[in-house]
């Protein structure tokens, strides 16, 4: 959000494929898995974000560093099988 105007700047939506070997049911991915996952994904996101921005000719969007340790439940319950 852009604090003068209130306007949405950027939304990324992004989707990431984690596979697991001898893992038969998500009940036995372990719990750290979930927040450790967001923690790999996002310097991805960061770093596209603020390379996107700058190659548009624009003044560069640097996301900062978030904790995003309260998302694994988020991702937990939309953890799908396959």
């Amino acid at each position: 959000m852009d604090d003068e105007s209130g306007n949405e700047v950027v939304n990324v939506r992004c989707v990431a494929r984690y596979s697991f070997h001898d893992i038969h049911s998500l009940d036995e991915v372990p719990d750290y898995f979930y927040s450790n996952s967001i923690a790999i994904l996002f310097p991805y996101v960061r770093a596209f974000v603020s390379t996107l921005t700058l190659q548009a000719n624009v003044a560069p969007i640097l996301l900062p560093t978030l904790n995003l340790s309260e998302l694994q439940n988020v991702l937990k319950e939309n953890t799908l099988q396959k």
